[in-house]
């Protein structure tokens, strides 16, 4: 199938340079929209079919936009799917978290449309993966009215700021062990009747409704993940049938130095790796792709593995290959659902998720230091070569027809 060469990291670079910056639906959604429109636009000229999916979120008076490309016979054959994400978080340039994966996804493109034949393949631009903007609106005019923070949602003082950022971990944590988030929230209240500030009390009680009933599995599509939710259930009801999907978010940076390869979530990546290629596990040196597959997803894992082994690719590459499906993963490792792969998983369908191991090496993530300059070109270009040639080679698909 070829090594795709032609995957050129310099324009890797220049998509980066125009796709980096806020993009928040409350914050900056003239930026989010003009986002959309440059994909589009990208999409378009690379000879993709381009269509947009509009969506709403409750409690919000805006439309939301996926950007959707096609190539190939996508009405008729079971498709793989590669989706990025081009929202960010109200804090971030967004260069790493996720320009990268949205440059990565249109050079994929247009090297796979070049092909004489291209196969059955949506290119899926979402919006909203990071945050429910009519929660984070909701919260931002509580705590504005409360004196709690300025115009830029920073706290008026420190104590408040501390305070905050202990609630919201130790709900969090509760969340993750298996409470409902409402009710991660109420113990979190009552463990701290004494030590939560009354303005804070105040916030989060306020708060509390957006989260009654929210599980860890129906978080994704709620509280985040929303435009590949909607995606996802638009395409099925739709009878499109999907072979795989493939998730990029945060692939861009990578170290060279030793030590330079942390935990994730206090967890050791090491001892979970069912296989790689080039990682100096001795050294811990953080230069190599993560690649996570859920219960159903092995056969499309190993043959990614399979193409980042290839002489004219050698991409260093780990593969977590868990034995868990969605609803289990909810239960027990609900931090392995944070990206818009859930929404997959979640149906069954064969998903990737692609990244750098976040914060186990970007200690950057979600602040404005995650511009242009966090990123390795390279190794993203390395990226994006072994996902063009997975999706070439249609015999490397698992089988879904």
């Amino acid at each position: 199938m070829g090594d795709f060469d032609q995957i050129d990291s310099e324009r890797l670079y220049r998509h980066v340079i125009e796709l980096q910056g806020v993009k928040h639906p409350v914050v900056s959604p003239d930026a989010l929209n003009a986002c959309a429109d440059r994909i589009a636009k990208a999409m378009a000229n690379s000879g993709l079919r381009v269509r947009e999916q509009r969506f709403r979120v409750d409690g919000f008076d805006l439309d939301f936009r996926n950007i959707e490309g096609s190539l190939g016979p996508v009405d008729t054959e079971a498709s793989a799917v590669l989706v990025a994400h081009y929202d960010t978080v109200a804090t971030t340039m967004g260069a790493n978290d996720d320009a990268t994966g949205i440059a990565a996804m249109l050079e994929i493109a247009r090297t796979l449309a070049a092909l004489p034949s291209p196969l059955p393949v949506y290119f899926v631009a979402v919006s909203l993966e990071e945050e429910n903007p009519a929660i984070w609106a909701a919260e931002r005019k509580h705590a504005r009215t409360l004196g709690l923070v300025d115009d830029d949602t920073n706290y008026m003082s420190w104590s408040d700021a501390k305070a905050a950022a202990k609630a919201k971990a130790a709900a969090q944590a509760a969340f993750r062990g298996g409470l409902a988030y409402g009710e991660a929230w109420q113990k979190v209240l009552a463990e701290g009747a004494e030590t939560i500030p009354p303005a804070l009390r105040t916030l989060f009680e306020a708060m509390l409704p957006f989260y009654e009933g929210v599980t860890t599995a129906t978080a994704p599509g709620y509280l985040s993940r929303i435009g590949s939710h909607q995606w996802v259930r638009s395409a099925l009801a739709e009878g499109r049938r999907i072979a795989f999907n493939i998730t990029l978010d945060e692939i861009g940076t990578c170290s060279h130095e030793e030590g330079s390869q942390g935990k994730l979530g206090g967890i050791d990546l090491y001892p979970l790796f069912a296989d790689s290629h080039r990682v100096d596990r001795e050294r811990r040196i953080a230069d190599f792709l993560l690649v996570l597959a859920d219960a159903n997803s092995g056969a499309v894992g190993k043959a990614l593995m399979a193409k980042a082994r290839s002489p004219g690719i050698d991409l260093p590459t780990a593969f977590v290959h868990t034995p868990m499906n969605f609803q289990e993963l909810a239960k027990a490792v609900p931090m392995a659902l944070n990206s818009d792969h859930a929404n997959f998983w979640k149906e069954g369908i064969p998903s990737l998720f692609l990244f750098d191991s976040s914060t186990g090496r970007n200690h950057f993530c979600h602040s404005m230091a995650d511009d242009i300059r966090a990123v390795d070109f390279d190794h993203v270009r390395g990226i994006a070569r072994a996902v063009a040639s997975l999706i070439a080679d249609r015999a490397s698909w698992p089988d879904r027809l």
